[in-house]
């Protein structure tokens, strides 16, 4: 070997000691937790990493008796800290790509306020019209004539958007359900249940332009497969999800 190559060989080996014995910067996020009348909170204090997708990486810190925390975290990310969804106490957004130490001040500890829920009266039938969609809205589609195997049955699986699921999902603040006239609160979300009794045509939000029904039983008149659809759309019910409530959780 060359006296250049092994000079090279050396610098290269010399780097990576170097490397790896620099320590990851940090910073330290501080503040102090009190409640409404100024009194110290003594309770956790939330500390997330914010991503692309969402908060992550969930750190803790408890206060002390004169409610101040303290958390070090690393450098070049931007953080949430709050005390979490179920406190009145808006989350704070800090910036630590400076790598200074970043003093929050005094956090307002604040409960949400108690919920009242009552039970709904389910509807006396379920199967009673009182939707917007009529008969002429339902199109029936000239059927196929494939049979495969002696079965009629096909499958029809949806198209997702790419970018359409969104990974990380949270409720607002306080949150006190899903409402018809908030979807923006609960359109992301997986599971639901609503306080009261919604239909289906009130869930999708009641717009149709017409409903395409692209195969059916062939001995069922047209009569009944609109009589049928619209029973469907006019349904009514609490509970919604977007996974089959098997154990092994299929979407």
């Amino acid at each position: 070997m060359t006296k250049s190559f092994l000079l090279a060989l050396q610098l290269v080996l010399l780097h990576a000691v170097g490397s790896a014995q620099e320590e990851p910067k940090v910073v330290r996020i501080f503040g102090r937790a009190i409640q409404l009348n100024g009194s110290r909170a003594v309770r956790d204090v939330l500390v997330q990493r914010i991503e692309i997708d969402g908060p992550s990486d969930v750190k803790s810190a408890y206060t002390n008796a004169q409610g101040m925390f303290s958390l070090l975290v690393p450098t070049g990310k931007t953080y949430r800290v709050w005390f979490g969804h179920n406190f009145k106490t808006p989350p704070k957004t800090v910036n630590a790509v400076a790598g200074e130490d970043i003093d929050l001040g005094d956090l307002v500890f604040e409960y949400c306020p108690i919920p009242h829920y009552s039970s709904p009266v389910p509807p006396t039938s379920i199967l009673e019209l009182k939707g917007k969609l009529k008969p002429n809205q339902i199109i029936i589609e000239k059927q196929k004539a494939t049979v495969e195997e002696g079965n009629r049955i096909r499958t029809y699986e949806a198209v997702v958007p790419r970018g359409s699921w969104i990974s990380v999902f949270e409720y607002p603040q306080c949150w006190t359900g899903p409402s018809l006239d908030r979807r923006a609160d609960w359109q992301q979300s997986c599971t639901l249940t609503f306080n009261q009794y919604v239909s289906v045509e009130s869930f999708v939000g009641g717009k149709v332009r017409a409903i395409r029904v692209i195969d059916h039983e062939p001995h069922l008149t047209a009569a009944q497969i609109k009589e049928e659809v619209q029973r469907v759309w006019f349904g009514v019910f609490r509970d919604a999800t977007c996974s089959i409530g098997w154990s092994e959780g299929n979407n």
